[in-house]
C-alpha cells in the first residue's frame, strides 16, 4: 500500500508538471502566433 501511495503521488506530480509546461506553451504560442498574424498584417 506504501508503493502504491508513492507511485500515486509521484505521478501525481509529473501530471502537475505536464500540465504546467502545457499551459506556458499554450501562452507562448498564443502570444508568438499574435506577433506572427501582426507582423503579417503589417
Amino acid at each position: 500500500m506504501k508503493l502504491l501511495s508513492t507511485v500515486h503521488s509521484t505521478w501525481l506530480l509529473i501530471h502537475g508538471i505536464l500540465f504546467d509546461l502545457y499551459l506556458c506553451c499554450r501562452i507562448l504560442w498564443k502570444e508568438s502566433s499574435h506577433k506572427l498574424l501582426g507582423s503579417c498584417l503589417l
